[in-house]
């Protein structure tokens, strides 16, 4: 079995070891429980949680892709075809 690894940017790093990279990351923020937890949509499996305290405003910092690849940001229910965009963008 393939593995893939990312990382987790906690203090020390934490390596995130992974089935495969997902296509679709998503987010689930818990403000009363302070966690932050990442998933990957089609497979519906965990990714990483991050636990404490929120005590101000959070920033999100996205990588923006690599190897021509874009990062495409979605709010839940967004369906975008990838043909259709395609056309969009030629």
């Amino acid at each position: 079995m393939n593995s893939y690894e990312l990382t987790a940017l906690t203090d020390p790093e934490t390596p995130l070891r992974l089935r495969a990279i997902p296509q679709k990351v998503g987010m689930y923020l818990d403000c009363d429980e302070g966690r932050l937890s990442f998933y990957s949509v089609e497979d519906h499996w965990h990714i990483h949680t991050f636990n404490g305290g929120v005590t101000g405003k959070l920033y999100p910092l996205f990588e923006p892709g690599v190897d021509g690849e874009e990062l495409e940001i979605l709010q839940p229910g967004d369906e975008i075809n990838q043909s259709d965009q395609h056309k969009e963008t030629c």
